[in-house]
């Protein structure tokens, strides 16, 4: 087996491995009731990566629509994600060098633009009209 697809299956198994253990912690910190958003405490606003972990919850539920409801982030960072892990694969396979040299990162420039905007529409819709798009983070009442 070659160095680059020795390399490149640890890294997906750590990118698993991390998931699943940020999974195992947010759980119990959420069965306990310390997990917070330091952002959201602070300015009353969703941070970009609020919703995620219920999102990724409700995924691994298999149930893509609240997963979409709580963070579309995740599933989109998902695909993004193994577009380039099927690239590289490819890459590895056919032996072709310098991938990353010649890699076009337009894909992950138009998620970081997505991530933005999802980020500053979902805090002016809570802002400007009281539209929650989250709807079960913010305290009743």
């Amino acid at each position: 087996m070659k160095k680059e697809m020795k390399i490149f299956i640890i890294a997906n198994v750590a990118v698993v491995f991390a998931v699943a253990l940020f999974a195992v912690f947010a759980s119990i910190a959420i069965h306990y009731g310390v997990y917070k958003c330091a952002f959201f405490e602070a300015f009353h606003l969703y941070c970009p990566g609020c919703g995620g972990t219920r999102a990724l919850f409700a995924l691994l539920r298999l149930d893509i629509l609240s997963s979409l409801k709580y963070n579309p982030v995740l599933i989109l960072g998902i695909i993004v994600y193994l577009f380039y892990d099927v690239r590289i694969f490819m890459a590895i396979k056919r032996g072709e060098d310098g991938y990353f040299r010649n890699c076009k990162f337009r894909l992950l420039i138009a998620y970081g633009i997505f991530i933005i905007v999802h980020f500053i529409v979902r805090d002016a819709l809570l802002l400007g009209f009281g539209i929650d798009l989250i709807g079960d983070i913010l305290p009743k009442g």
